[in-house]
């Protein structure tokens, strides 16, 4: 059974300039689970084209749109208000993503929905305040696909998924801007990761 994926625009990049086997991670992912995303980042990714996004991550066909209610009719109920589409500095791609994860969850009826974004603000904002109470639901950053691909055997050994973190911090440096905290913060995750990597290699490898 395949997992259910959103993703969102950030990821998509940062996954797309990773790669081993001549694939980047998004094809790796894309390979093995149910990706998908709003329409509203949809929109985002055809702007991002420039940043090496692939052509097979633009399907149009990789768009859901909610089910129980429409988009604007969710917006309300969770931020009393609508978004405009588009807007400089908004969030509104990462909103519909949650949006749909949350309308698929109730869908389905069974599993979990896994949400993929790098975006630290938007976790930190409405979302991440509406997030802890749909426990179906499931966090994941960039460096969380590189723990799944580790243990569902995609990436084959540990140095290669340690070097795919390496190259994950490199891509956050020039989307995000480097900096003496972000280095420090860059390294102890690599610690993290490796220590993670260790575990699953214990057991699936």
């Amino acid at each position: 059974m395949r997992l259910n994926c959103i993703i969102d625009t950030c990821s998509c990049i940062y996954l797309s300039n990773a790669e081993f086997q001549q694939k980047n991670l998004l094809k790796h992912l894309i390979e093995i689970t149910n990706l998908n995303y709003s329409h509203e980042v949809h929109k985002e990714i055809l702007d991002h084209v420039d940043k090496g996004l692939p052509k097979f991550i633009q399907d149009p066909k990789l768009r859901v749109r909610p089910r129980k209610w429409n988009v604007s009719e969710y917006q309300r109920r969770i931020l009393g208000k609508t978004l405009a589409s588009r807007k400089r500095r908004g969030n509104r791609g990462e909103v519909d993503n949650f949006i749909v994860s949350l309308d698929l969850l109730h869908h389905i009826k069974k599993g979990a929905i896994v949400f993929i974004t790098d975006d630290k603000k938007a976790m930190n904002g409405t979302i991440g305040q509406w997030f802890s109470a749909f426990p179906g639901l499931q966090h994941w950053s960039s460096y969380d696909v590189i723990l799944y691909l580790y243990a569902m055997k995609v990436i084959p050994s540990k140095d290669i998924a340690i070097e795919l973190v390496r190259d994950l911090n490199a891509i956050t440096k020039i989307e995000e801007g480097s900096s003496e905290e972000m280095t420090v913060a860059l390294q102890k995750q690599l610690k993290e990761i490796n220590d993670k990597l260790e575990k699953i290699g214990r057991l699936y490898n």
